[in-house]
C-alpha cells in the first residue's frame, strides 16, 4: 500500500494516485511452475465491454481447499505469481490469483473503485469453476489487496477470509506516518480514500478471519490488526490475529508461523473430508 506521498508543510497528502499505480504488462500463460510442482491454466474474465480481468489458477495433485488471492498496489501476476506460491508451498490448496484492472494482463483503467466492484465478480467466477465449486474457497488480500478481499466478505458469505498487512481506514494509516515521523504533523487523505478500510467490515463478518501482520511493519503497523481483530463480529474461536516477529509488510505469510494458522483455521475439516481433484 506504500506509494509516492505528497509532502507539504508537514502534512502528509495521500491520493488514491498514491496507492493505486497501474503496473500494465503481459497476461500470464498455461503451462507448469518452474518447480514442476504446479500446473497453470490462464483464465479471463469480461467484466465489461473492453475490458477482461485475466489471471490463472495454480493446480497440484492432493489439494483440498482453494485460495482466491488479491495482491497488492505492486502486484502483477506474471512476475509475481512465484511468491505466492511459496505462501502455499507447504499447504494442499490451489491458487487462483487475476490482476487487477489496468494492471498485468488485465484490460481497463486501474482505479479503487473497479478494483472493488471487481472484486465480488472475480470470486463468483472462480467459486464457479469446475475445480474449485466443491472445495473451500478461502479469500486472501494483501495490502491494497486486503480491501479488495474485505469487499468480497462484505458482500457474500466465504468459507474463510485472510487480511494480511490491512488498514483500519485509510485515515489511520495516514495518521500513523505522522505519529513516527519527526517531518509530518498530520496525515490528511483526499476524497477518494476517505472512509476506506477494513475496520466497518469487520461487524459484517459471518466468516473465519485469520488477520496477519508483521511485527516489524511500518506501513500498516499491528495495531491496526490488532483493532481489526477486536472489532471482527464472529466467535472467538473463528478468529485468529498473527502478529510474525521478524517480518515486515511484505513477507508476513512467508512464515511457518502462517502457514500453522492458516491450516488450523482452515484445513482441519477440508483434510478429514480428503482431496476432491
Amino acid at each position: 500500500m506504500t506509494g509516492l506521498l505528497v509532502l507539504s508543510g508537514c502534512v502528509l497528502h495521500v491520493s488514491e494516485k498514491n496507492i493505486v499505480q497501474a503496473k500494465p504488462g503481459a497476461a500470464i500463460e498455461s503451462g507448469t511452475s518452474a518447480d514442476g510442482a504446479w500446473t497453470i491454466q490462464a483464465l479471463s474474465l469480461s467484466v465489461e465491454p473492453g475490458v477482461a480481468l485475466r489471471g490463472a489458477i495454480f493446480q497440484r495433485p492432493g489439494s483440498v481447499a482453494t485460495v482466491l488471492y488479491f495482491g497488492g498496489n505492486g502486484f502483477v501476476l506474471s512476475k509475481h505469481y512465484r511468491y505466492v506460491l511459496r505462501i502455499y508451498k507447504d499447504l494442499p490448496v490451489d491458487v487462483v490469483a487475476f490482476d487487477h484492472r489496468g494492471y498485468g494482463g488485465s484490460t481497463g483503467l486501474a482505479s479503487l473503485d473497479a478494483m472493488m466492484a471487481d472484486a465480488p465478480l472475480l470470486y463468483d467466477y472462480t467459486r464457479a469453476l469446475p475445480t474449485v465449486a466443491a472445495k473451500p474457497l478461502i479469500v486472501h488480500g494483501h495490502s491494497l489487496g486486503s480491501f479488495v478481499a474485505g469487499e468480497v466478505a462484505r458482500q457474500r458469505a466465504l468459507d474463510g477470509l485472510v487480511l494480511e498487512s490491512s488498514a483500519t481506514s485509510a485515515e489511520t494509516w495516514a495518521s500513523g506516518f505522522a505519529d513516527a515521523s519527526l517531518w509530518v504533523r498530520k496525515g490528511v487523505v483526499d476524497a477518494s480514500l476517505a472512509g476506506r478500510g477494513n475496520l466497518s467490515v469487520m461487524a459484517t463478518l459471518d466468516e473465519p478471519v485469520l488477520i496477519v501482520s508483521g511485527a516489524d511493519d511500518t506501513t500498516t503497523r499491528p495495531a491496526m490488526a490488532k483493532a481489526l481483530f477486536e472489532a471482527a463480529a464472529v466467535a472467538d474461536n473463528r478468529k485468529v490475529l498473527l502478529v510474525v516477529p521478524g517480518h515486515g509488510h511484505m513477507d508476513a505469510s512467508l512464515s511457518t508461523d502462517y502457514v500453522e494458522a492458516f491450516d488450523r483455521l482452515y484445513l482441519t475439516d477440508a483434510r478429514r473430508a480428503g482431496p476432491k481433484n
